[in-house]
């Protein structure tokens, strides 16, 4: 899991590490990066996947929605927190009750 979030949090130090994890895919992946605020923080794939991996990497916890607007009601992501859901989305979007947080979605197609 160590080597999974160092990929998706884009602080691989080693290349070979992100090439390695990325063979073991025999199907495509992208990897979403927000920066979460009190506002609707949102990124998007280029087409929808089926799979996602989600890992707040920040202090603070955050709340999660696909293809539709984040407010504090939708999913609750806890700080330092992994969630997978499974479902065809095209974006991600999140928001924070208070502060600020980092979130990444591994997105299998």
């Amino acid at each position: 899991m160590a080597i999974l979030k160092t990929i998706i949090t884009g602080t691989t130090a080693a290349p070979s590490e992100a090439n390695h994890i990325a063979d073991l895919f025999t199907i495509g992946f992208d990897i979403l990066r927000i920066a979460v605020t009190i506002a609707d923080s949102t990124d998007s794939y280029a087409s929808a996947h089926k799979s996602h991996l989600i890992y707040n990497w920040g202090d603070n916890d955050c709340y999660i929605a696909f293809d539709e607007v984040a407010t504090t009601s939708k999913y609750l992501l806890a700080a330092n927190s992994f969630l997978s859901w499974d479902g065809e989305a095209t974006a991600l979007h999140a928001i924070t009750a208070s502060g600020t947080t980092n979130v990444a979605c591994l997105g299998l197609t």
